[in-house]
């Protein structure tokens, strides 16, 4: 972390405690800021446990080779361009569902970008589907790592967070196909640009 980063969230925690002094006029105790210090602890050492989690699944996946297991197996299903992309979709939303995103991006990212371009898939586009169906995995249950930290986060019963996200699910699944099939809606940002190739 650099020292401007960290300098900027000391500020915030102590431009927060200023304001909840001031907003309560004064009539904030002891008990109440150890309170507040201690739910933030569960949450954050909460969160930072199911990271760790996730970065040693990502890690047995990685030596017992499965991701270059799952590529060999997809290519060898098909050499149809617009299947591979929805094998590829299935198996990114499952990846993305037990696996936080980065360590899920460095471990299948050098895998499956040579595969995509034997296919004629624009890295560009490839790149927005990969870290798009890894989102989408986030907060897909039954295991989406932003689920398990919405619920220590709000408090909230699972049951209940997921039954509110379905709508999200849906659409973005729905956007994930329009992105997935029609890479249009992605590259032409870049060739706005002219950054296309």
């Amino acid at each position: 972390m650099t020292a401007s980063r960290k300098k900027g969230r000391e500020n915030s925690v102590l431009y927060g405690i200023v304001l909840t002094v001031v907003y309560k006029k004064g009539r904030i105790s002891i008990n109440e800021i150890r309170g507040v210090f201690g739910r933030s602890v569960v949450t954050a050492t909460s969160i930072l446990i199911l990271s760790g989690a996730s970065n040693v699944f990502g890690w047995i996946l990685t030596t017992e080779r499965v991701p270059m297991l799952i590529s060999g197996a997809i290519t060898s299903l098909t050499s149809e361009k617009n299947i591979f992309l929805l094998l590829v979709n299935l198996f990114l939303l499952v990846f993305g569902m037990v696996m936080d995103s980065m360590p899920a991006i460095t471990i299948i990212a050098p895998i499956l970008f040579p595969i995509a371009a034997s296919f004629g898939i624009d890295p560009v586009h490839f790149g927005v589907v990969i870290g798009f169906n890894l989102i989408v995995g986030l907060i897909t249950p039954p295991y989406g790592v932003a689920i398990f930290t919405g619920t220590i986060v709000s408090g909230l019963p699972m049951e209940k967070l997921v039954r509110e996200l379905v709508p999200f699910i849906v659409s973005s699944l729905c956007i994930l196909a329009v992105v997935t099939y029609v890479p249009e809606t992605v590259l032409c940002v870049p060739a706005l640009f002219g950054l296309d190739k």
